[in-house]
């Protein structure tokens, strides 16, 4: 969603969490110089520069990680146990 009422970047976020969106994007000025895009994840209130070309890989790997941590055993994936055998069942 774009913002065109030029409310500033935190009103922008706030918005942003209140409708559960999983990530925010910006590009500004500088990240249009250089190509990248700004990603903000925001369950985690992390932000990465991540190039225009890997985009579309850095979200998926972002998605299946946190696919990975509420995944069905419950264990928020800080176990030893071997999740590979069942990642056909929980990831596309």
């Amino acid at each position: 969603e774009m913002d065109y009422q030029c409310r500033s970047m935190k009103s922008q976020f706030k918005t942003s969490d209140r409708k559960n969106a999983a990530f925010s994007l910006v590009i500004g000025e500088e990240e249009a110089k250089t190509q990248t895009i700004s990603v903000r994840e925001n369950l985690a209130k992390e932000q990465h520069t991540v190039e225009l070309d890997e985009l579309i890989p850095f979200l998926s790997q972002v998605i299946m990680n946190r696919q990975r941590e509420q995944h069905e055993c419950g264990c928020g994936c800080g176990c030893e146990h071997d999740h590979e055998e069942h990642e056909e069942e929980y990831f596309w």
